[in-house]
């Protein structure tokens, strides 16, 4: 009973702090947003920039870097650095010499390591029952027992895209503001495209601007369906840990049987 006790506790400690984690990183600055006032922007500069948005790619295995590989977060970190027009200038010169120093390169020279991974948990089956006769089987003395110091990765780069608006807006009190506006579009590089083909130079777009900076602005303050069913799925689970405290332990059998066998406002804009 002691047991189930301290995985109750730990459980509903790691669910609350998920919770707090997720509310105020995710949910509080969206509802911050709400607070933003309503104005008409004037785009007067529009550019797509494009970047590097590396990420390693592991095969979960057992399989070990080569020892002369570099770490993973190293490797992501330079190559995210790169600027794929360098990269597009080096490529059309032909210096295969520079290519390494301006570009991700694909195969044997993409491989990092990932330090040390644990590739394959063995748990028992422990069950608890109450004095009525109700058992439930839960993993219990779990270890792990088969790993790697030099979990083999790699490190892929493909492009992402940004539309950067330069745009003019009147505050409240009437004053004239310049300002730039950022929209993420990721690898949808036809998405930025459409954006830019009917928000043209010198068009007007509702935005949205916080009256506490008023340099900072935005297109859209709508609330993200995912950051919200997040946090509400995170509240069912601290809900259902608090309903399952464990009974007194005198009503238990805590044996283990043992059996190894995820104008236009912006969305009216992207929508055309």
């Amino acid at each position: 009973m002691l047991n189930q006790k301290i995985v109750y506790i730990i459980s509903l400690v790691i669910a609350i702090s998920l919770f707090f984690g997720l509310f105020f990183g995710l949910g509080y600055p969206e509802i911050k947003r709400a607070e933003y006032i309503s104005t008409t922007c004037t785009i007067k500069n529009e550019t797509i920039k494009s970047r590097y948005c590396c990420y390693k790619d592991c095969d979960f295995t057992c399989r070990d870097a080569p020892y002369s590989a570099p770490s993973c977060s190293s490797l992501e970190s330079r190559w995210n650095a790169f600027s794929p027009a360098q990269c597009s200038a080096v490529l059309m010169a032909n210096n295969s010499q520079d290519v390494g120093d301006y570009c991700p390169i694909d195969g044997p020279q993409a491989i990092c390591d990932n330090g040390y991974y644990c590739c394959n948990e063995c748990c028992s089956t422990c069950t608890s029952c109450t004095a009525r006769g109700n058992c439930t089987t839960y993993t219990c003395n779990c270890y792990c027992c088969n790993s790697t110091s030099h979990q083999s990765c790699q490190i892929k780069c493909p492009e992402c895209y940004t539309v950067e608006l330069t745009v003019q807006y009147p505050l409240w009190g009437g004053e004239i503001i310049t300002s730039n506006i950022y929209m993420d579009y990721v690898h949808d590089l036809t998405g930025a495209q459409n954006f830019l083909s009917v928000n043209h130079v010198e068009s007007k777009v509702r935005c949205y601007y916080n009256p506490e900076n008023p340099l900072q602005a935005l297109l859209s303050v709508d609330y993200s369906v995912k950051t919200w069913i997040l946090v509400g799925i995170n509240v069912n689970d601290t809900t259902s840990i608090q309903t399952e405290l464990p009974i007194n332990a005198s009503n238990h059998n805590e044996n283990p049987i043992v059996d190894d066998s995820a104008p236009p406002t912006y969305e009216e804009a992207i929508a055309k």
